[in-house]
């Protein structure tokens, strides 16, 4: 049995720079036999890089609790994956099981969305005299890892006759 700590209940992965780049589950094999059993891990996160113990063995009756982390790419698109995390009893005191007994745990990781903007000025230093009119362009850079929306403002003082117009190309 595997779940997540985090609120969505989902594997929650912050991708944006500076961020940890990870996010894990907290799972739980238990052992409900009279024999001691060797219990295989494997996990796979559709692509992502995955953590967990290769084997765990347990004592009659015993349980055991594992994380698996999983590790997504810095700046990756923002999209949902899923994990899928099976134990297979693999010994039982030292010899193969008679039958398959296995389990497998599926989960959801998100990758999560980062808004990050850059505004250039395509001119650096710019001289307006009376009288003159003047176009300035800027551009805005989307470097987050989904579409954003965004508001754009200017301040100016009212009292100054002049006039803004804003035209915008995609």
């Amino acid at each position: 049995n595997c779940t997540s700590p985090y609120p969505s209940g989902a594997i929650d992965i912050a991708v944006h720079p500076g961020a940890t780049l990870t996010g894990y589950s907290v799972c739980t094999v238990s052992n409900p036999s009279i024999y001691q059993e060797k219990i295989s891990i494997q996990a796979d996160a559709s692509g992502l890089v995955v953590a967990a113990p290769g084997s765990i063995t347990l004592a009659p009756g015993g349980e055991s609790e594992f994380q698996v982390t999983v590790r997504a790419e810095s700046r990756m698109a923002m999209q949902a994956r899923s994990l899928s995390t099976t134990a297979t009893v693999t010994e039982m005191n030292g010899v193969p099981p008679p039958n398959i007994a296995e389990s497998t745990s599926n989960q959801i990781v998100n990758i999560l969305q980062f808004s990050m903007l850059n505004v250039e000025m395509a001119e650096q230093s710019v001289e307006v005299y009376t009288g003159d009119d003047y176009s300035l362009e800027y551009f805005v850079y989307n470097q987050g890892n989904q579409r954003d929306k965004f508001n754009l403002g200017i301040d100016y003082d009212e009292n100054m006759n002049f006039k803004i117009i804003f035209l915008f190309f995609f």
